[in-house]
């Protein structure tokens, strides 16, 4: 099986769409807990959406790692240097971030030392305690893991380990006291969110041998199930669209079929190459990680803005200062760290060739809205 060795505009177009979709997500909920009259609420109808930029993050980010380690498959050599890789992009920038966000909750909340500890290192169950956002990382850690230790096979042998991954998170929703029911990653090994990332997975291997097939129809049903839930989700059916396995369908597979069109599209040659779209999706990481603490940071004053005008200025405001956040956290701290990664990895012998760009191949989750 050989590796894809293309860039997939596209798929980083998406990851900016991605970003956007769980900030605006963020600022209605602030709006909808901090504004009962509903006058003047923004982004209130992207509330209905919920966790679908999430979902998309995560498909995106299957595709991702596979479609740029299927090389390395059936090569246990080349495990550490997928490992590296990914703590390289995951941790140093999330550390960073996390100072004042830590030193917050050091003096307001009085977090202990392994509390935060814990929570820096994305363990499960503590991941909240400095970013309230940072839970799904827990899930991307434990996917990488996962991979790692299924490189060690041939990459033939990838669609029959999905394959069981799914059955037995299907199996986990029916009985779940049968799987391991006092282990703190029972719920992030089987839920359903890892659909997601096996989409994105399945995606990949397609893309890989080019039999990605009918994109535009696929991008088209995609957007349609996800306008389809909202509006239900909108209309007090909220508990139908979230309901196993109903939630799989409005927002894993929506996901996925976005994700598959916009992949296929390409392989046609047709590219969303627009230079904010490039650009948000190489910032989303950093977006990820500062936007809900600037939500956060403002929350005190949202309850005084009153009046249409103020809230719709107020609203736009804080979506330009949480994207002004980000991007500046992406260009002065992310990009210099990346750029010195590759000079590390350079120096070691190993040129970086890369099929997708990895700028962000973390996804943004739902946080508490706090």
């Amino acid at each position: 099986m050989h590796s894809n060795q293309r860039t997939y505009l596209n798929v980083q177009a998406l990851r900016g769409i991605s970003a956007l979709a769980v900030l605006v997500f963020h600022l209605a909920a602030r709006e909808m807990q901090d504004w009962p009259d509903p006058a003047g609420r923004v982004f209130y109808p992207f509330f209905f959406f919920n966790s679908f930029g999430v979902d998309l993050f995560f498909v995106i980010s299957g595709f991702v790692i596979t479609t740029a380690s299927l090389k390395d498959f059936g090569q246990p050599a080349r495990i550490l240097e997928f490992l590296k890789k990914r703590f390289y992009r995951i941790y140093p920038i999330f550390w960073l971030t996390c100072i004042p966000a830590l030193a917050w909750s050091i003096l307001h909340h009085g977090k202990g030392f392994f509390v935060s500890l814990a929570s820096l290192f994305l363990v499960a169950g503590y991941s909240e305690v400095i970013n309230p956002v940072s839970w799904s990382l827990v899930h991307e850690v434990l996917f990488y893991a996962i991979f790692a230790v299924v490189m060690f096979a041939p990459a033939r042998f990838l669609p029959i380990f999905i394959s069981g991954w799914a059955i037995a998170i299907a199996a986990y929703f029916f009985d779940p006291d049968h799987f391991f029911p006092t282990w703190s990653y029972s719920q992030v090994m089987f839920s359903l969110s890892n659909f997601s990332f096996m989409f994105g997975v399945a995606i990949a291997l397609f893309a890989n041998i080019k039999r990605v097939y009918f994109p535009q129809t696929a991008l088209l049903t995609g957007i349609s199930i996800l306008l389809f839930g909202a509006v239900a989700n909108a209309n007090g059916f909220a508990h139908l669209v979230h309901l196993w396995p109903n939630r799989v369908v409005f927002m894993e597979v929506a996901a996925a079929c976005i994700v598959y069109g916009a992949v296929g599209i390409e392989l046609q040659g047709k590219v969303w190459s627009q230079r904010v779209l490039q650009t948000l999706g190489d910032a989303s990481y950093s977006i990820y990680l500062v936007h809900y603490m600037v939500i956060l940071c403002l929350k005190p004053i949202y309850p005084s803005v009153q009046g249409i005008f103020l809230r719709v200025c107020w609203s736009f405001g804080a979506l330009t200062l949480a994207l002004g956040a980000g991007l500046l956290t992406y260009f002065l701290f992310e990009k210099p760290m990346i750029r010195l990664f590759k000079q590390y990895t350079s120096t070691k012998g190993k040129p970086k060739t890369e099929s997708v760009p990895e700028s962000s191949s973390t996804p943004a989750l739902v946080g508490a809205s706090s």
